[in-house]
């Protein structure tokens, strides 16, 4: 990407570009030249309907290079890189941005057959000061490998008198420079409300104290079997804008079928998401009109949801789930609405149909708090099957109580959507039919369990840094390998979901690497869900394990 305006005039896309190709030690090997390929995007964020106050001057153009390396099989690892100056001169948060030259790699271990993680989303590029802001920075791998994200300071490379390095000069690479103590990379954007990234879902959160613009960076790293296999830094710039005295805007579109069609009979809600406590609450609801549609007026600025809900009396009732934007079953994995979104956007939800065979069984039961004791109203149920593919929803009514019919015979899981995310959804209630008896769930602060006696704690403590468990789902046996920080032994167990203990391991040591490495056999158990139960001196951690043979 480049800057329209802010940077140096005559900084077109390199033609061809240099991508340089070092090994573990640094040393370069060759380069691989890689030739324009004409197409220049412009983003503008100068949008006629945008409630943001934008600069005429913003303005970027992007394009992507590709081609192709071959490189000799080895057990350490290449360094990739493309190096460049300069940044535009308007950055805020580091020293002498216009004479900062900026390295772009990645690192990738041949070992390894690997296909680098692809960024789900683009970047957000203006949001608005002294309003909370969520942005998804997640990647799905190709792979499956586990993603780790974490924030970094970009990194410096080329310079006014050579730009355009060719081949890239070597690793390691010198880190820019923040103007401290203001800026740092625990806090790129300053303020008193830091920019943060969820290492597991890669979603960052900020409340920007200033108007301007912001170098970011964050890392993704790729886990197999527990092995750091390679690493790509991502960088960007929020371009922050006031706030004025009225940036209200109109949130609209339809509900609408999987074929396309509007739902005939409900309603949606549009929630505000307070990232301090991290939870949700209605801001307003409407039925949708005859076509599906629905639009909220003079929306302000903030991070909102939209879910759409399904009247009992539709004759879609039991053939869909309700739904957020954009196509999500649970609020945290929502997509937020952006602050700076035109008012003349639409948001069409498209409902997730129900999956899963017939059959003529059903449960019921109630839902109850565990800390009053008093029944939970309300309170939106999702059931899964043993593969989280999503069977129907319920929503449990002034007594606490829910029925889930039409069910074929076999094993389900009660999700709560509860909005607030310290309501966890890794260790459910299982149902197993045939069920006969009424069932009673208990609501905890983080979890729903029909046991009230297993003492579970689901806050990761400061003793274990990342768990990894594979093969996960497992036909036998499960290998796991703990980070740990600073505990001397940890304990493993393993539970079935009716919280029956079925092994332990005791006691486990972590090596002069800071790591435990174990392995539990489930040859001789059925298949089914288990839980991993991780227990520290601070605390425990529980994690999911399906064994399944078929």
């Amino acid at each position: 990407m480049r800057d329209c305006y802010g940077g140096d005039p005559n900084a077109y896309f390199d033609n061809p570009a240099s991508v340089g190709v070092f090994d573990a030690s640094g040393q370069y090997l060759e380069q691989v030249m890689i030739d324009f390929s004409g197409v220049d995007d412009t983003i503008s964020v100068d949008v006629p309907n945008s409630i943001c106050n934008f600069p005429p001057t913003i303005c970027i153009h992007r394009t992507i290079y590709e081609g192709t390396v071959i490189l000799p099989t080895t057990t350490n690892e290449y360094i990739l890189s493309y190096q460049r100056c300069c940044r535009t001169g308007s950055i805020a948060n580091i020293i002498d941005p216009l004479s900062s030259g900026m390295t772009f790699f990645t690192t990738v271990k041949p070992a390894f057959e690997n296909t680098a993680p692809i960024f789900d989303r683009d970047i957000p590029y203006a949001v608005f000061s002294g309003t909370a802001f969520v942005y998804d920075g997640s990647a799905t791998d190709p792979d499956g490998d586990s993603l780790v994200y974490e924030l970094t300071t970009p990194f410096l490379g080329a310079s006014v008198d050579f730009p355009q390095p060719q081949p890239p000069y070597e690793p390691p690479y010198e880190p820019v420079n923040f103007i401290l103590p203001q800026y740092s990379v625990g806090n790129m954007l300053g303020g008193n409300y830091p920019l943060t990234i969820n290492s597991e879902t890669g979603e960052m959160v900020a409340i920007p104290s200033f108007s301007g613009v912001f170098q970011i960076g964050y890392l993704v790293k790729e886990y197999r079997n527990g092995i750091l296999i390679g690493a790509t830094q991502r960088e960007f710039i929020f371009y922050i804008t006031p706030a004025g005295m009225d940036q209200s805007y109109t949130v609209s579109g339809a509900v609408l079928l999987e074929n396309g069609a509007p739902l005939d009979f409900g309603s949606v809600q549009i929630l505000e998401r307070n990232i301090s406590t991290d939870s949700l609450s209605v801001y307003a609801e409407q039925p949708i009109n005859a076509d599906g549609q629905y639009s909220f007026q003079n929306i302000p600025p903030g991070v909102f949801y939209v879910k759409a809900l399904i009247n009992p009396g539709s004759v879609y009732f039991d053939d869909y789930l309700p739904t957020y934007y954009n196509n999500a079953a649970l609020w945290y994995n929502a997509d937020p609405i952006n602050q700076c979104d035109t008012s003349g956007q639409y948001r069409n939800i498209y409902l997730i149909p129900t999956g899963g065979p017939l059959g003529p069984n059903a449960f019921e039961g109630n839902v109850y708090s565990i800390d009053t004791g008093e029944p939970v109203a309300n309170l939106p149920l999702i059931l899964t099957d043993e593969e989280d593919i999503l069977i129907q929803s319920r929503t449990t009514d002034a007594t606490g109580y829910f029925k889930f019919e039409n069910l074929a015979s076999g094993n389900y899981q009660v999700l709560g959507n509860l909005t607030n995310s310290s309501l966890l959804n890794e260790f459910p209630p299982v149902v197993t039919l045939p069920q006969a008896d009424p069932l009673t769930i208990n609501l905890f602060a983080d979890r729903l369990s029909f046991d009230t006696t297993i003492d579970v704690d689901y806050l990761q403590t400061e003793e274990i840094n990342d768990v990894r468990i594979f093969p996960n789902p497992t036909s036998s046996e499960i290998q796991i390998w703990i980070n740990v920080n600073g505990a001397e032994t940890l304990d493993l167990q393993l539970y079935n979901t009716q919280g029956i203990l079925l092994n332990q391991h005791l006691e486990q040591s972590a090596d002069n690497t800071g790591k435990i490495s174990e392995s539990i056999d489930l040859e001789d158990h059925p298949d089914g869900i288990y839980f991993l139960k991780i227990q520290g001196k601070e605390g425990a951690v529980y994690k999911k394990v399906l064994k399944q043979t078929r």
